[in-house]
C-alpha cells in the first residue's frame, strides 16, 4: 500500500471513530494531520445527575472527555505509537480531566478500544 493510501485509510479511520462517539451521545472531532496530540476528542454531559459536579441545585457542570490515538496498521497496536507518544497522550488528557485511549482498527478486524491503563510502561 502506498503512503497516499495508508495516509487515506488513517482519515478513513479517524472518521470512522469521530462517528462511532457521536452514535454514542459524544460531540466528538477530528484533529486533522495529528496537529494536536489526539486524534479524535469525544465529549459529553453526565447522565446520572449524582456524578455531576453540583453548582446549584438546576445546575451540574461534570463532562466525560476521551483523547484518543487513531491506529489502523497490521501488527501490534503500539508499533507506531511508541512511549514517547503514549506518554504525550496521557500528559495532554490528564491535564485536561480526560480518558486517554488508543482505538486500534486494522482493516477486515473489528474496532478494539484500549485504555491507558493496559498500555505497556513508557
Amino acid at each position: 500500500m502506498a503512503r497516499k493510501d495508508n495516509k487515506a485509510f488513517g482519515t478513513q479511520r479517524e472518521r470512522q471513530v469521530r462517528d462511532y462517539y457521536r452514535d454514542l451521545g459524544y460531540i466528538a472531532f477530528r484533529a486533522p494531520a495529528s496537529l494536536g496530540v489526539a486524534d479524535v476528542i469525544a465529549i459529553r454531559s453526565f447522565q446520572n445527575k449524582s456524578d455531576a459536579f453540583l453548582l446549584s441545585d438546576d445546575f451540574a457542570l461534570c463532562s466525560e472527555v476521551i483523547f484518543c490515538e487513531v491506529k489502523g496498521g497490521i501488527g501490534s497496536p503500539y508499533k507506531h505509537f511508541g512511549p514517547d507518544k503514549r506518554e504525550r497522550l496521557m500528559d495532554a488528557a490528564a491535564q485536561a480531566g480526560a480518558q486517554a485511549v488508543l482505538i486500534h482498527w486494522a482493516s477486515r478486524h473489528p474496532m478494539e478500544i484500549i485504555p491507558s491503563y493496559l498500555w505497556p510502561e513508557t
